[in-house]
Parts: C-alpha cells; structure tokens; sequence
C-alpha cells in the first residue's frame, strides 16, 4: 500500500512538472528583449537557458514530492553531554543504579515509606537530567550489597556515600563529589563518661557491615591506645541500627560520616553528639566499574556534577540537608585519600 501510494504522487507530481515545464518555456519567450533588426535568434544559447529551466523545475518538483515521502518528525535534541555517553546508554537511554538507602542525609528511607530520598538520590537525578538519560535507581537494604552489583554488571553507578579509596581502585572508578571522613559519635548521655576518644579503648563501636570505617579506626586505635586493649566492632546493615546498639548498651560508641552525624544531631536534638577529630578525611566518590565502560562514563558524570556545581544545582542540594561545608569546588577522578 505504502508503494501504490507514492505511485500515484509521483503521477501527479509529473503532470504538474509538465505543465511547469510549458509555462517557464512560453514566459520565457514573452520575455526575451525583440531585437530591432529581426534576424535568427541564437539557437544554442536560446534552447540552454529553456532546458537549464525546465531541468531547475523538474529538479525542485522532485525534491518536493521526496521531502513528503519522507517526512518524519523532528528529532529530539539531545543535551551536549548525551553524545559523550558509552554506546549502550545512549543506546538504551538509560542508567541503572544502586544506593542504599540507611545513610542518612545521602540517602535514606522517606517518612512515608513511599520511597527514598536524601543527598545522593537528588544529585543523582540531577546528573542524569544534564546527560539526558532517564535514571533506573535499585534500592538495597545493605552496603554490602553495592559492590557485587558493579562487578557482576547489574549496576552501571553506584551514587551512594562510598568512600573513593585506592585500596578500591583494582575494581572501581570513582567520580569525587563530597567531602567526608571517619566520625565517631556518642550518646549525649555518655557525654560526661567518655570527653576523648582515648576513654573508648576497649570498648564496642557499632558500624555499618562492608564499609573502610572498622579498618580505619582499627589504624587510629592502635596509636591512641598505646599497648592497651582496642576497638571492639559490632557490624549492623546502617546508621539506624547501630543507634539501637547504643541505645540498648551493646555498643558505647558507634560510627559514620561526619555529615551523618551532624544530620543526627539536627534531627534528633539533644541525642548525640561528635567525639574526637574526623579520621582520615577523602571523599565520597560515584562509583563505577573500572573498565573502559565505566572510565568513560565517569569522565561524563564528573562534566555533569561541574555543570551543576556552576550552575548552584549542586549547593542548593547541599543545602537542604544542611551539608554544604562539605561542598567540593569540582568533580575529581580518583583522588581519594588512602585509607589504612
């Protein structure tokens, strides 16, 4: 059907390219200036300028009727970041990632269970909204359960509160967008118990499975202790969890992000509260596959968090919960501090 139709176009089209053909013949002649001596009109040059018009015509009336053939609709303009993406994304138009959502400000669950929300979830939509791509987010109950998914392939980003270490680095690509660090922090109530961290040797720290907190305060403990007995570690799937450890005097102290302290302290007032410095200090850092997939990708989503950051996308996110002292001035690649 598709052919019979542009058959019977093409007919048309032909018989309005003849009659096209005899009008530019016949104005023509009207208009060419009569000499005053009458003699033989200069055939060649005549007969060329009537065929060099009639092939004009002919030449427009087709390239009318193949334009309609072919219309189609306009294509959607992709934004400039979307044609430095990896062929798959921009093939699929898509980005799948995992999160936690038990770190609280970065991410955690909402009030109304509906969903999660928090630091990492908000930047992230932002990131991918500068490339252009629609973002597919998997929430996991667990830190754990991050890395797998970026190794096996599940994942394409990982763009929640891991810390870019380059004891990391054999497997994982980072992309720095936060600053942070290993905070430990106390019960309010303890308070007068435990004034410096040297007071917590031999004692519980309760902190979150699969994370570089229990080796760094292992490291820190070891000189602060002096010979003494050190840290003792009870593991929990989150922040939550480990609040409950303290609550219920398993463990004395427990540990997080600054960020994640402080964000405690502002919700929870009069609760907890900070104990000795930030160990260690690096960044958080998008994670993803080390792979020529996952360098190119990080190459483009470190361009969108400096595009956000330019723009004041990025601040305002800091801002709503309160972390913008954590702010970095732009995105780096790989640029962690090591950790123990």
């Amino acid at each position: 059907m598709v052919c019979d139709a542009q058959s019977s176009h093409v007919d048309g089209g032909q018989m309005e390219t003849s009659h096209a053909r005899r009008r530019i013949a016949e104005n023509l002649r009207s208009s060419s200036p009569r000499p005053k001596r009458r003699r033989r009109l200069a055939g060649a040059s005549g007969r060329l300028s009537v065929l060099l018009a009639i092939a004009l015509a002919t030449s427009a009336g087709t390239a009318v009727l193949a334009g309609n053939a072919g219309a189609s609709p306009a294509a959607k303009k992709e934004p400039p970041l979307f044609k430095l993406l990896p062929a798959k994304i921009r093939s699929s138009g898509k980005l799948v990632q995992y999160v936690t959502d038990i770190f609280p400000p970065m991410a955690f669950a909402t009030h109304t269970g509906s969903g999660a929300t928090g630091v990492d979830l908000l930047m992230s939509e932002a990131v991918a909204k500068v490339m252009g791509v629609k973002l597919v987010t998997h929430i996991v109950t667990t830190f754990s359960e991050l890395f797998p998914a970026i190794t096996t392939g599940r994942a394409e980003m990982e763009f929640t509160a891991t810390f870019d270490s380059p004891t990391r680095y054999k497997l994982d690509y980072f992309v720095d967008y936060f600053r942070t660090g290993t905070q430990l922090y106390i019960p309010k109530s303890e308070a007068k118990t435990y004034k410096k961290v040297s007071q917590l040797c031999g004692h519980t720290i309760a902190g979150e499975t699969g994370t570089l907190y229990q080796p760094n305060l292992t490291a820190a403990f070891k000189k602060i202790c002096k010979g003494r007995s050190g840290l003792s570690f009870v593991n929990v799937p989150g922040i939550p969890e480990q609040n409950t450890e303290m609550k219920e005097g398993r463990a004395q102290a427990a540990v997080a992000g600054p960020e994640s302290v402080d964000y405690l302290q502002i919700t929870n007032p009069g609760q907890y509260e900070r104990i000795g410095p930030t160990f260690y200090p690096t960044f958080y850092g998008v994670t993803l596959p080390n792979s020529a997939f996952g360098r190119q990708l990080g190459h483009v989503v470190a361009l969108a968090l400096d595009q956000l950051i330019k723009n004041g996308t990025y601040l305002k996110i800091l801002k709503k919960y309160d972390v913008q002292s954590q702010a970095v001035k732009t995105a780096t690649i790989n640029k962690g501090t090591p950790q123990p």
